[in-house]
């Protein structure tokens, strides 16, 4: 699983391997429910992989508005 999310992460797709690790992690929970698994194992690989931006984004400006649209 760790090889499988740094290849995500070596795309730079760093949100992209965050939420791929919350699907394994949701797999692992309910495979601890029915039985199956014992542990999740990608609960002790959290601080393995890049941290990506939190909070909030810078504010666009009124300039940039033009850029966005296509005329």
């Amino acid at each position: 699983m760790l090889d499988a999310l740094r290849q995500i992460e070596k795309r730079g797709a760093l949100e992209m391997a965050e939420r791929q690790g919350q699907v394994y992690d949701k797999t692992f929970r309910y495979a601890i429910a029915i039985g199956v698994a014992d542990n999740d194992s990608l609960h002790s690989l959290r601080g393995a992989l890049k941290q990506t931006m939190n909070g909030t984004m810078p504010r666009l400006r009124r300039r940039s508005y033009r850029s966005l649209f296509v005329f």
